[in-house]
């Protein structure tokens, strides 16, 4: 809960009601890509966006994960954390034009 603040020039004024009602709470979800944002982003957040990713990925980013998960203290893991990604692909039946455009 918001408390209305009470140090010095203080107005003495109430909470502002703006009359919105709370559907759902918003995750956080951090887009890190340094090994200590990444352990940060599963320390404090609900996810993680990456600025890459690829099928085979996640064992080399699990000992980060893990140790934020660690810091957190409050038994969140993997089965808890959202990964958010974007993994670029196009189809067509000749692979070398399909690949031209991510190679350039």
């Amino acid at each position: 809960m918001v408390r209305p603040y009470r140090g010095p020039d203080a107005q003495g004024l109430p909470p502002m009601i703006n009359g919105l009602e709370v559907i759902s709470p918003i995750p956080i979800m951090l887009a890190a890509a340094h090994p200590q944002m990444i352990a940060l982003a599963a320390e404090i957040g609900e996810g993680w966006i990456p600025p890459s990713w690829a099928p085979g990925v996640m064992d080399s980013f699990r000992p980060t994960l893990e140790k934020g998960f660690a810091k957190a203290g409050n038994g969140k893991s993997l089965k808890d954390f959202k990964i958010w990604s974007q993994v670029d692909m196009l189809v067509d039946s000749d692979v070398r034009s399909a690949m031209r455009p991510f190679k350039e």
